[in-house]
């Protein structure tokens, strides 16, 4: 916000300045070099200015600074702490700048009359005795006498009696991850893996006679009792090391885990908060789902890892761990789960850097012209892969999967927001299907795989038919 007293017509004022005109204070809505505002007067050009009063209503106060997640457009914000006041809060959010509510300090008073003579008060206490005087020099040292002989060496003494028993030795502790330069999962070929993402070590042979398939409770025993010498490892491990997945940590690791593993599925530690008798498990294919706690399940056991978002976080609040914008102006997505990096608008829109978003329409292709112009050996974008585009799908409401779809024909279930994609990361997404550069199998001269964003799914279209194409490239 800033406030530039009363309106001119000879003045442009820029993009969120504040006036007041004929009694009233208004809000600028634009300006530019090619469209100035001057001499578009307040009460008259609503679509140029528009009365404070009718974009928030609400003032709202707090300690420091307002963050992004407080308040809507128009809003106004008084920190307490210092007595300043933001907005109104725009597309943009809240402004850097602000008005000061404390007044200049007035001036210093006069120096009032000099006050009596205070009376004289009693005589102090006397003072301590001094210390003594320091002592006088040592005398010199006489001459050393002459070394005597050395003495015959003694009798050999009794041997003594066996000493206490030592304290007992420090116990080893397991090993810690392991990092690998070329992918988010390393293996440290002690029998572990470690997931770089969320620094989870997992069992590198879930499969293994010791752990089989079991009941959710036997699972959740199997896990703790796990440790050095059993199923490969060589870590160190002890029982108590090891435990299941919860979850969370099964959302951020699973498309890569069950790219070396196509065992059916695996049991987490977390109970279905709507059915005390299931619990979730994930699988390749069909996501996280809930399952009868007294069915038998594979046991993938992990231990370490870091702290992940809760289950209790909605999933559009997840889903803000995975992307970061990048590039000049914000035009470009970087998925720090996978690394891919995104083109946020789809071809033939263009994106509009003042409001974060993607103007304009999608264009749209044949599968031959979109692979010719984006071949997947190209140095920089192209059209991505069946399975790289599979992963920006996003289940708003977790079924089966959160983000990340891990199979074609494979869609949300429920209830969920459509397009199904991150909005706020891919804004003004079209609806409908997006082409891969992946042919489809069984017919690769005719048919090739795209993704549906109405629903989430991977299926096949004809090579020849219009469709809709967003650009990727791998992490720079």
């Amino acid at each position: 916000m800033n406030y530039s007293g009363g309106w001119k017509a000879t003045t442009t004022y820029p993009l969120g300045s504040v006036v007041t005109y004929n009694k009233a204070t208004y809000y600028s809505l634009k300006s530019s070099t090619s469209a100035p505002n001057k001499n578009q007067q307040p009460d008259k050009q609503p679509t140029w200015w528009r009365p404070v009063g009718t974009i928030g209503n609400t003032i709202h106060s707090g300690s420091g600074a307002p963050t992004a997640a407080i308040g809507n457009m128009g809003d106004f914000y008084l920190d307490k702490v210092t007595i300043q006041l933001y907005g109104p809060k725009t597309t943009l959010g809240w402004p850097t700048s602000f008005v000061s509510l404390v007044g200049p300090p007035g001036p210093t008073g006069a120096t009032g009359a000099q006050g009596p003579t205070g009376a004289q008060g009693p005589a102090g206490p006397e003072g301590a005795t001094g210390e003594t005087g320091p002592q006088g020099p040592v005398g010199l040292t006489g001459a050393q006498g002459a070394k005597g002989d050395t003495g015959a060496v003694g009798a050999a003494g009794a041997t003594g009696p066996q000493g206490p028993e030592g304290p007992a030795g420090v116990v080893l502790k397991a090993d810690g991850p392991c990092f690998s330069n070329d992918s988010q999962i390393a293996d440290c070929g002690n029998g572990t893996l470690t997931d770089s993402l969320t620094g989870l070590i997992w069992l590198a042979d879930p499969d293994c006679a010791n752990l089989g398939v079991r009941d959710w409770a036997a699972a959740n025993e199997a896990a703790a009792s796990l440790g050095d010498g059993d199923c490969g490892l060589t870590d160190q491990s002890a029982s108590g090391d090891w435990r299941l997945p919860t979850t969370e940590e099964w959302l951020w690791s699973a498309q890569f885990l069950f790219a070396r593993n196509d065992a059916d599925a695996y049991w987490s530690a977390s109970t279905d908060r709507s059915q005390q008798h299931h619990a979730m498990a994930a699988q390749l294919g069909t996501g996280i789902t809930p399952r009868a706690k007294l069915e038998s399940q594979g046991v993938w056991p992990v231990r370490g890892g870091y702290s992940l978002p809760s289950s209790t976080v909605s999933p559009a609040h997840q889903a803000t761990f995975r992307y970061l914008p990048i590039g000049a102006s914000g035009e470009i997505i970087k998925d720090l789960v996978t690394g891919y990096e995104w083109q946020r608008c789809s071809v033939g829109q263009a994106w509009n850097a003042s409001t974060q978003t993607c103007d304009g329409t999608a264009g749209t292709y044949n599968w031959d012209s979109a692979t010719g112009l984006w071949p997947l050996a190209a140095a920089e974008w192209r059209l991505p892969t069946i399975a790289e585009l599979r992963t920006l799908v996003y289940c708003s409401n977790g079924i089966p999967v959160l983000i990340g779809m891990t199979a074609n024909n494979t869609f949300c279930g429920g209830t969920y927001q459509s397009p199904t994609i991150v909005s706020w990361a891919f804004p003004n997404t079209p609806i409908g299907l997006f082409w891969s550069s992946s042919p489809y199998e069984l017919q690769p001269d005719d048919t090739a795989w795209t993704v549906n964003f109405v629903y989430g799914g991977g299926s096949t279209y004809a090579k020849n038919n219009p469709v809709q194409v967003r650009l990727v490239r791998s992490g720079q």
